[in-house]
């Protein structure tokens, strides 16, 4: 599934991903998602958890064109509902389909990859990790640990995203603390 690329040949991007990520953030857009626009992921939630933020993605502009990039920084809060484990929504691919690219920036996290038979695998993304999503597989990231998960990402701009996939395949499971990197 993910190629897991890891190596001191991107050590310097890491080394530099402060400066970029401070420098960017004057032009991005912020999608903000809280608990109530997550309803169908978690088995139970109730209506004191619902203004949570559970994570948010910092965007930057995008042409939509074919050969333009998405370029996005998710952060993604420690948090629970009951048992399971903040998570982000998880998606395919969907319009023109293709791959994705993962840096993991601070925090430890969870990537679950499937394909439309289900779950697959999992790589744990921190610093310094670097994780290829191959076209045509669902991923989402779960926040395992007490701080912040930040992650980068890049991928076609002309993408879209199918949520109701993951959810009609059984990745609404509970996500629990028990299982802790």
């Amino acid at each position: 599934m993910p190629i897991v690329i890891t190596g001191e040949e991107i050590e310097e991007l890491l080394k530099n991903l402060d400066l970029v990520v401070e420098s960017a953030l004057n032009g991005c857009t912020v999608d903000t998602r809280r608990v109530s626009d997550m309803q169908e992921f978690y088995f139970g939630s109730t209506r004191e958890d619902a203004d949570k933020i559970v994570y948010q993605i910092l965007g930057w502009p995008k042409g939509g064109g074919k050969a333009d990039l998405l370029v996005t920084v998710t952060v993604l809060y420690p948090g629970d509902l009951g048992n399971e484990q903040f998570h982000t929504k998880g998606h395919f691919h969907n319009g023109p389909d293709g791959p994705e690219f993962v840096v993991g920036y601070r925090g430890v996290g969870i990537l679950q990859t499937g394909d439309r038979t289900g779950l697959v695998d999992e790589v744990t993304v921190e610093r310094g990790t670097h994780v290829w999503i191959p076209t045509g597989v669902a991923h989402r990231v779960i926040n395992r640990s007490d701080e912040p998960v930040i992650y980068l990402s890049v991928s076609s701009a002309a993408v879209g995203h199918d949520y109701d996939s993951v959810t009609q395949l059984g990745w609404k499971r509970d996500i629990t603390k028990e299982v802790q990197v």
